[in-house]
C-alpha cells in the first residue's frame, strides 16, 4: 500500500496566518513507517499552533510501546500541558496513517474537521467540537462552568468567549473547556483517501452548504491539496486555509 501525500495553506484575506499544518513520517515501535498527517487552526495570536508545529515531530518520536489510539491521546495531553499557561489557543486534529494496518486513527480537539473515506467506500466526517453546531458540546461546557450566550461558550467570572468547546491552549477559559481528544479508528484500502483541513477550507464562503460534497468530489476527481485552496479561494475564501491530504493507492 503506497500513499500520496501533498500540503498546502492560504492566508486567505486575512490580514495574519494562524494555520498550521505538518505531515512526516515516523518509525516508532510500530516496525514499519507511519505516518502523521496535522493541521493547527489558531486563535487569538498564531503562538499555540506554531507551538504544535515546532512541538509535534519531537513528542511523537519520544513515544515508545504505546498503542496508536494511546499514542494520539498522550501527544495530545503533553501539548494540552505545554500550552496550558498561553492565552491564544488552537484546534489540533491529527491523522495517524498506518498502511501496513491498512487503517487511520484520527484525533480531533476542536473544529479542524477529517474526512476519510473507508475501505467499504463510506465517507466519515469527523464532528465539530463547536458550540454553535454541537449541541452535546454546548451542554458538557455548561456543565464544567461556562455559559452560552450569542454562538460563544463563556467564563461566568471573566466574561471571556469561545466557539470552541475543545482547545489547546485558552488559559482564561480554565476548564471550561476540554483538552480531550476525539479519538476513532477507520479502515481503508487502495483508493481511500485521508483530508485534515481547517474549517476555512470547508466553508469558504460561510454560507455553502455543499463545501463537503464538492471537496469529496474534487478529490475523487484527482484533486491534490493545492487544488482543494485554489478551489476554496475561487468560492470566496475569507479565512486561513489548510489541507493536508493523503491517497491511498
Amino acid at each position: 500500500m503506497r500513499l500520496e501525500i501533498s500540503t498546502a495553506t492560504t492566508q486567505g484575506p486575512r490580514r495574519y496566518q494562524e494555520d498550521r499544518c505538518s505531515s512526516f513520517k515516523l518509525k516508532p515501535y510500530f516496525k514499519h513507517i507511519a505516518h502523521v498527517l496535522a493541521v493547527m487552526d489558531g486563535h487569538s495570536g498564531s503562538e499555540v499552533a506554531i507551538l504544535c508545529e515546532d512541538e509535534l515531530a519531537k513528542i511523537f518520536s519520544a513515544k515508545k510501546f504505546l498503542s496508536p489510539e494511546k499514542l494520539l491521546k498522550e501527544v495530545v495531553a503533553e501539548l494540552a500541558t505545554k500550552t496550558s499557561g498561553m492565552v491564544s489557543g488552537s484546534t489540533i486534529s491529527i491523522a495517524l496513517v498506518l498502511p501496513h494496518q491498512k487503517k487511520v486513527v484520527i484525533s480531533i480537539l476542536g473544529d479542524s474537521p477529517i474526512i476519510v473515506k473507508g475501505r467499504d467506500g463510506s465517507i466519515f466526517v469527523s464532528p465539530e467540537h463547536n458550540v454553535r453546531t454541537n449541541q452535546v458540546e454546548r451542554e458538557e461546557a455548561v456543565r464544567r462552568g461556562g455559559f452560552y450566550m450569542g454562538g460563544y461558550i463563556c467564563d461566568c467570572a471573566t466574561g471571556s468567549g469561545l466557539q470552541l468547546s475543545r482547545a489547546l491552549g485558552d488559559t482564561h477559559l480554565g476548564n471550561i473547556i476540554s483538552r480531550l481528544p476525539y479519538i476513532t479508528t477507520i479502515n481503508i484500502k487502495g483508493g481511500s483517501f485521508v483530508l485534515v483541513c481547517s474549517d476555512g477550507l470547508i466553508d469558504p464562503s460561510r454560507k455553502s452548504q455543499d463545501s463537503v460534497p464538492r471537496i469529496i468530489e474534487l478529490i475523487e476527481q484527482g484533486a491534490n491539496a493545492e487544488q482543494l485552496i485554489i478551489d476554496a479561494e475561487q468560492k470566496g475564501l475569507r479565512d486561513n486555509a489548510s489541507a493536508v491530504l493523503c491517497r491511498v493507492l
